[in-house]
């Protein structure tokens, strides 16, 4: 691994943040353009149902991402949350564009039934 220990602990949270914070855009971005005359409180409200725990933790197990994880617990939602963020981070320093990560990024929610 590029990093043991307490630095992997660091460099995995933050992953996690960046990616918190790139869905949160990409989110309601998504959400304005399909929307345009929603107020602030619309897009507010559903940017904080579908940015969710619950929500990423079934776009990862339909992705069968967390069959391959050696974890469980009563918070595994919010484990496979946490890695899902990850991956957006990942996906956001590989493609360098915000409009290219959100494509990529609304394409794998989308392609998860019943989101």
């Amino acid at each position: 691994p590029l990093f043991k220990g307490e630095a992997r602990t660091k460099a995995n949270k933050v992953m996690e943040y960046l990616g918190d914070r790139l869905l949160g855009a990409i989110i309601i971005t998504n959400m304005y353009e399909k929307n345009p005359k929603a107020d602030v409180e619309t897009l507010c409200h559903f940017g904080q149902l579908f940015q969710t725990n619950m929500h990423f933790g079934l776009v990862m197990r339909y992705l069968c991402i967390s069959v391959q994880l050696p974890f469980g617990g009563e918070n595994k939602d919010k484990t496979l949350a946490d890695v899902f963020e990850c991956l957006c981070g990942a996906i956001w320093l590989d493609c360098k564009e915000f409009e290219k990560t959100g494509e990529v990024i609304i394409r794998i929610m989308r392609s998860v039934p019943l989101l």
